[in-house]
Protein backbone atom coordinates (compact mmCIF):
# COMPACT_ATOMS: atom_id res chain seq x y z
CA UNK A 1 0.00 0.00 0.00
CA UNK A 2 1.38 3.15 -0.88
CA UNK A 3 2.03 5.70 1.97
CA UNK A 4 0.04 8.92 1.58
CA UNK A 5 2.22 12.14 1.13
CA UNK A 6 2.17 14.44 3.92
CA UNK A 7 1.59 17.87 3.20
CA UNK A 8 4.33 20.41 5.50
CA UNK A 9 2.74 23.35 4.19
CA UNK A 10 1.29 25.85 6.07
CA UNK A 11 -2.21 25.43 6.24
CA UNK A 12 -3.22 29.18 4.94
CA UNK A 13 -1.18 28.16 2.18
CA UNK A 14 -3.63 27.02 -0.13
CA UNK A 15 -2.95 25.94 -3.77
CA UNK A 16 -5.32 28.89 -5.53
CA UNK A 17 -2.80 31.39 -3.55
CA UNK A 18 0.30 29.44 -4.81
CA UNK A 19 -0.60 29.50 -7.91
CA UNK A 20 -0.98 32.99 -8.49
CA UNK A 21 2.10 33.94 -6.70
CA UNK A 22 3.75 31.98 -8.96
CA UNK A 23 1.87 34.10 -11.99
CA UNK A 24 3.27 37.26 -10.54
CA UNK A 25 6.70 35.54 -10.29
CA UNK A 26 6.69 34.56 -13.60
CA UNK A 27 5.35 37.96 -14.60
CA UNK A 28 8.46 39.81 -12.74
CA UNK A 29 10.79 37.44 -15.36
CA UNK A 30 8.91 38.25 -18.41
CA UNK A 31 9.45 41.93 -16.85
CA UNK A 32 12.67 41.74 -16.45
CA UNK A 33 13.71 40.38 -19.27
CA UNK A 34 12.45 42.92 -21.62
CA UNK A 35 13.85 45.42 -18.69
CA UNK A 36 17.61 43.91 -20.14
CA UNK A 37 16.67 44.36 -23.39
CA UNK A 38 15.36 48.01 -23.30
CA UNK A 39 18.53 48.84 -21.08
CA UNK A 40 20.53 47.26 -23.87
CA UNK A 41 19.06 49.48 -26.79
CA UNK A 42 19.11 52.76 -24.98
CA UNK A 43 22.68 51.33 -23.37
CA UNK A 44 24.61 51.07 -26.41
CA UNK A 45 23.42 54.09 -28.99
CA UNK A 46 23.87 56.54 -25.46
CA UNK A 47 27.40 54.76 -25.42
CA UNK A 48 28.53 57.34 -28.13
CA UNK A 49 27.50 60.34 -27.19
CA UNK A 50 30.55 61.08 -25.05
CA UNK A 51 33.08 60.23 -28.26
CA UNK A 52 30.92 61.79 -30.22
CA UNK A 53 31.19 65.16 -27.99
CA UNK A 54 34.89 64.88 -27.87
CA UNK A 55 35.09 64.36 -31.84
CA UNK A 56 33.19 67.16 -32.29
CA UNK A 57 35.04 69.80 -29.72
CA UNK A 58 38.38 68.18 -31.57
CA UNK A 59 36.64 69.21 -35.26
CA UNK A 60 35.87 72.98 -33.70
CA UNK A 61 39.40 73.27 -32.43
CA UNK A 62 40.82 71.86 -35.94
CA UNK A 63 38.45 74.49 -37.32
CA UNK A 64 39.18 77.44 -35.53
CA UNK A 65 43.33 77.28 -35.79
CA UNK A 66 43.25 76.13 -39.88
CA UNK A 67 44.32 72.75 -39.52
CA UNK A 68 44.01 69.51 -40.91
CA UNK A 69 45.53 67.34 -38.04
CA UNK A 70 42.50 65.07 -37.68
CA UNK A 71 42.03 62.27 -39.98
CA UNK A 72 38.37 63.27 -41.16
CA UNK A 73 35.80 63.45 -38.71
CA UNK A 74 34.30 59.74 -39.43
CA UNK A 75 37.68 57.96 -38.19
CA UNK A 76 38.58 60.66 -35.40
CA UNK A 77 34.92 59.49 -34.25
CA UNK A 78 35.37 55.66 -34.11
CA UNK A 79 39.24 56.05 -32.32
CA UNK A 80 37.69 58.20 -30.10
CA UNK A 81 35.07 55.68 -29.59
CA UNK A 82 37.85 52.88 -29.52
CA UNK A 83 39.63 54.83 -26.56
CA UNK A 84 36.58 56.68 -24.85
CA UNK A 85 34.06 54.02 -24.34
CA UNK A 86 36.42 51.41 -22.10
CA UNK A 87 37.53 54.25 -20.26
CA UNK A 88 33.54 55.65 -19.37
CA UNK A 89 32.89 51.50 -18.61
CA UNK A 90 35.64 51.69 -15.87
CA UNK A 91 35.00 54.55 -14.85
CA UNK A 92 31.58 53.74 -14.04
CA UNK A 93 32.75 50.19 -12.99
CA UNK A 94 34.62 51.74 -9.87
CA UNK A 95 32.02 54.63 -9.23
CA UNK A 96 29.58 52.02 -8.85
CA UNK A 97 26.88 54.95 -10.21
CA UNK A 98 27.97 57.34 -8.12
CA UNK A 99 30.43 59.77 -10.29
CA UNK A 100 27.79 62.81 -9.58
CA UNK A 101 27.27 62.30 -6.37
CA UNK A 102 31.54 62.34 -5.40
CA UNK A 103 32.50 64.49 -7.42
CA UNK A 104 30.42 67.07 -6.05
CA UNK A 105 31.16 66.62 -2.61
CA UNK A 106 32.90 69.14 -0.87
CA UNK A 107 32.67 70.90 -3.75
CA UNK A 108 31.12 74.91 -3.34
CA UNK A 109 28.72 76.17 -5.64
CA UNK A 110 29.89 79.20 -8.38
CA UNK A 111 28.05 81.84 -6.51
CA UNK A 112 29.63 81.24 -3.20
CA UNK A 113 33.33 82.45 -5.54
CA UNK A 114 35.41 85.30 -3.66
CA UNK A 115 36.73 86.87 -7.05
CA UNK A 116 35.30 86.18 -11.03
CA UNK A 117 38.28 83.87 -11.82
CA UNK A 118 37.19 81.57 -9.30
CA UNK A 119 33.58 81.78 -10.17
CA UNK A 120 34.73 80.63 -13.97
CA UNK A 121 36.73 77.70 -12.51
CA UNK A 122 34.12 76.77 -10.75
CA UNK A 123 31.37 76.89 -13.18
CA UNK A 124 33.60 75.06 -15.48
CA UNK A 125 34.33 72.27 -13.34
CA UNK A 126 31.04 71.70 -13.11
CA UNK A 127 30.19 71.91 -16.29
CA UNK A 128 32.50 69.14 -17.04
CA UNK A 129 31.09 67.09 -14.19
CA UNK A 130 27.84 67.48 -15.40
CA UNK A 131 29.49 66.56 -19.24
CA UNK A 132 31.12 63.13 -17.89
CA UNK A 133 27.93 62.22 -15.75
CA UNK A 134 25.80 62.38 -19.20
CA UNK A 135 28.61 60.06 -21.23
CA UNK A 136 28.19 57.88 -18.24
CA UNK A 137 24.55 57.03 -18.71
CA UNK A 138 24.96 54.38 -21.72
CA UNK A 139 27.63 52.53 -19.82
CA UNK A 140 25.62 52.66 -16.75
CA UNK A 141 22.65 51.14 -18.62
CA UNK A 142 24.80 48.55 -20.62
CA UNK A 143 26.61 47.44 -16.97
CA UNK A 144 23.26 47.12 -15.38
CA UNK A 145 22.12 44.78 -18.05
CA UNK A 146 24.64 42.77 -18.43
CA UNK A 147 25.12 42.31 -14.58
CA UNK A 148 21.17 41.10 -14.95
CA UNK A 149 22.28 38.37 -17.62
CA UNK A 150 25.08 37.37 -15.45
CA UNK A 151 22.74 36.99 -12.67
CA UNK A 152 20.04 35.41 -14.60
CA UNK A 153 19.82 31.83 -14.28
CA UNK A 154 16.90 29.70 -15.81
CA UNK A 155 14.30 28.62 -13.03
CA UNK A 156 12.96 25.05 -13.10
CA UNK A 157 9.51 25.64 -12.08
CA UNK A 158 9.28 23.61 -8.92
CA UNK A 159 12.07 25.67 -7.69
CA UNK A 160 9.23 29.43 -8.31
CA UNK A 161 6.46 26.86 -6.59
CA UNK A 162 8.96 26.32 -3.78
CA UNK A 163 9.44 30.14 -3.52
CA UNK A 164 5.88 31.13 -4.02
CA UNK A 165 4.96 28.84 -0.89
CA UNK A 166 7.77 31.12 1.11
CA UNK A 167 6.46 33.94 0.01
CA UNK A 168 3.46 33.45 1.28
CA UNK A 169 4.35 32.04 4.17
CA UNK A 170 6.25 35.27 5.03
CA UNK A 171 3.23 37.37 4.10
CA UNK A 172 1.53 35.15 6.28
CA UNK A 173 3.95 35.55 9.07
CA UNK A 174 3.67 39.24 9.07
CA UNK A 175 7.09 39.45 9.89
CA UNK A 176 10.59 38.23 8.91
CA UNK A 177 11.73 34.76 9.75
CA UNK A 178 14.52 32.35 10.71
CA UNK A 179 15.62 30.50 7.45
CA UNK A 180 15.61 27.11 9.30
CA UNK A 181 11.82 27.91 10.23
CA UNK A 182 11.21 27.43 6.60
CA UNK A 183 12.60 24.39 6.18
CA UNK A 184 9.95 21.45 5.53
CA UNK A 185 10.12 17.83 4.62
CA UNK A 186 10.08 18.43 1.03
CA UNK A 187 12.00 21.66 1.18
CA UNK A 188 15.30 20.82 2.66
CA UNK A 189 17.79 23.81 3.51
CA UNK A 190 19.45 23.66 0.70
CA UNK A 191 16.65 24.19 -1.17
CA UNK A 192 14.97 27.17 0.64
CA UNK A 193 18.39 28.60 0.46
CA UNK A 194 17.91 28.26 -3.40
CA UNK A 195 14.34 29.37 -3.06
CA UNK A 196 15.33 32.61 -0.82
CA UNK A 197 18.10 33.69 -3.43
CA UNK A 198 15.88 33.83 -6.39
CA UNK A 199 13.69 35.80 -4.51
CA UNK A 200 16.24 38.22 -3.52
CA UNK A 201 17.24 38.57 -7.06
CA UNK A 202 13.80 39.67 -7.85
CA UNK A 203 13.99 41.93 -4.88
CA UNK A 204 10.97 40.23 -3.39
CA UNK A 205 12.98 39.59 0.16
CA UNK A 206 15.71 40.60 2.19
CA UNK A 207 17.99 38.30 3.89
CA UNK A 208 19.87 39.39 7.07
CA UNK A 209 23.61 39.86 7.25
CA UNK A 210 24.13 36.66 8.73
CA UNK A 211 21.71 35.25 5.93
CA UNK A 212 19.91 33.66 8.75
CA UNK A 213 16.62 35.90 8.59
CA UNK A 214 14.68 36.44 5.78
CA UNK A 215 11.55 38.98 4.90
CA UNK A 216 8.82 39.98 2.55
CA UNK A 217 10.11 43.20 1.21
CA UNK A 218 7.30 45.95 1.67
CA UNK A 219 5.99 46.73 -1.65
CA UNK A 220 5.74 42.47 -2.18
CA UNK A 221 3.79 42.62 0.71
CA UNK A 222 1.15 45.10 -0.85
CA UNK A 223 1.26 43.97 -3.57
CA UNK A 224 0.45 40.39 -2.44
CA UNK A 225 -1.80 41.77 -0.68
CA UNK A 226 -4.19 43.18 -3.58
CA UNK A 227 -3.95 39.50 -5.01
Amino acid sequence: MRTPTIDYRSPATGSHRIQRVVGELSADEKLGAASVGVKLLLGVPLCLLGPLFVTALLSSIEYRAHGEWLPGFGMTFLLVTAVLVPLLMLLERRTRGQFLSDSVKGESTPWSASSYGEYELQSAKLAWIGYVEVALTGPRLVLEAVGSLRGRKPVDPPLRVAAAEIAVELFDAGEGMPLQQLVRQDRPPAYVWRAVSYLARREWVGISSRRDRVWLATPVRERLAKL
